[in-house]
């Protein structure tokens, strides 16, 4: 009984990682994106910047 409650904390903590790791991997992917797009869109266009500018970090 004891081993298996501790496989299974193994089991969520791995789970948790793999997560946690997709979420960076995913999240750098979408700033890199949403970058770019700004970058090549929005060079000289005033309120395309205005808009975006809350989001930006």
């Amino acid at each position: 009984m004891v081993t298996k409650t501790t496989d299974l904390i193994h089991q969520i903590s791995r789970l948790t990682w793999f997560f946690a790791i997709l979420f960076v991997i995913l999240s750098g992917l979408f700033m890199s994106l949403y970058g770019f797009i700004r970058w090549r869109f929005c060079v000289d266009g005033v309120l395309c910047t205005l808009l975006l500018h809350p989001i930006h970090f």
